[in-house]
């Protein structure tokens, strides 16, 4: 009896600990094809599932049905969360294309001040 209480106050303050850190994503299994890219986000299509990354080797067709997304909060978040602009970092797998596995979002879109479309005033 003793042994099964000890047991449980173990797990108990496990489960403990692991709801006070929060949410915590997993990383992925690691995969010697596994493939690293980060990049900004020039263009993405929801409904054919498909996201083009301007990397440092030019740009990326990723393939996004199988991702995993994760947000700023370093939670799941779904793909509609990322536009175009974010900064994005991606592990992926070369099969067929490039098959993102998990994509984290890494900066918001940088926001562009308002223009104005009035003519500028000379100062006197």
């Amino acid at each position: 009896m003793l042994r099964a209480r000890s047991v449980f106050l173990v797990l108990f303050s496990l489960s403990a600990l692991a709801w006070a850190a929060g949410p915590v994503t997993l990383p992925l299994p690691l995969d010697p094809a596994m493939k690293f890219a980060s990049g900004k986000v020039d263009a993405i299509d929801l409904s054919r599932h498909l996201m083009i990354v301007a990397t440092a080797a030019g740009p990326v067709t990723f393939h996004t049905e199988q991702a995993a997304v994760i947000g700023l909060e370093r939670t799941a978040v779904n793909l509609r969360a990322i536009n175009v602009g974010h900064t994005v970092e991606i592990w992926y797998l070369v099969q067929d294309g490039a098959i993102a596995k998990e994509i984290n979002l890494v900066l918001p879109a940088p926001r562009a001040p308002p223009v104005s479309l009035a003519p500028a005033r000379a100062h006197r």
